[in-house]
């Protein structure tokens, strides 16, 4: 009997930890510059991804059709956020395959998304500004879109910085009386020496929006 290769022997010692998995990174210029609206659009990225989740898609992405599980900075986080927003992100990571592999046991098997939060930067005071104002005509009448966002960050001394984000849209939808409006707050503080850094964030989103129930018959 022919024994096995070196190399297949190296295979079945690897520990599961080192499986190579498919990772998908979006950085923060793609995240603030790239028409972004939910999950579904991170297809772009991630060819595995579903698209299809219209008007109930939220930051939890679809992997061929498979649920998924959301992090934030390796915590779980809640997936179910409509209307979408990603005020509070300026990263993420796609990774195909179950999530229990590196983070314990979930019930979405087709992949997880990690965001990275947003961190205050010391190496200097920075604002941006950006915004989007249309319209669009599916059905020969007018929806209005607007959305506006401020994203500053200073350092207060050698050792302290802060970064607070706020994002505000008004959406008017395909459909008949649905609105997509979010205000959203956030904010980080970072506090570092020669050894450690630590970092504190928070985030407070207000959700006024409408949605269509069509009618049932018995």
């Amino acid at each position: 009997t022919p024994k096995p290769s070196s190399a297949a022997s190296d295979v079945y010692k690897r520990q599961v930890l080192d499986t190579p998995r498919s990772i998908t990174q979006v950085n923060a210029e793609q995240l603030a510059n790239d028409p972004i609206r939910s999950a579904d659009d991170l297809v772009k990225y991630a060819p595995g991804i579903t698209r299809g989740g219209g008007q109930n898609a939220g930051i939890a992405p679809q992997f061929r059709a498979q649920g998924s599980e959301v992090f934030q900075d390796g915590q779980r986080a809640y997936g179910v956020r409509h209307p979408a927003n990603f005020n509070a992100y300026e990263g993420a990571d796609i990774v195909a395959g179950p999530s229990s592999v590196t983070y314990g046991s979930v019930s979405g098997s087709g992949g997880y998304v990690n965001y990275l939060s947003k961190k205050p930067d010391f190496s200097g005071f920075k604002t941006r500004l950006s915004g989007e104002l249309g319209a669009w005509v599916p059905d020969g009448q007018s929806r209005d879109s607007r959305k506006f966002s401020i994203d500053n960050t200073d350092p207060l001394s050698d050792q302290l910085a802060y970064r607070v984000s706020i994002t505000q849209q008004r959406q008017q939808d395909y459909y008949d009386n649905v609105d997509n409006n979010f205000d959203a707050f956030y904010g980080a503080l970072a506090w570092r020496n020669d050894n450690l850094r630590v970092d504190w964030n928070a985030s407070y989103d207000t959700v006024s929006y409408t949605h269509l129930t069509l009618p049932t018959k018995a």
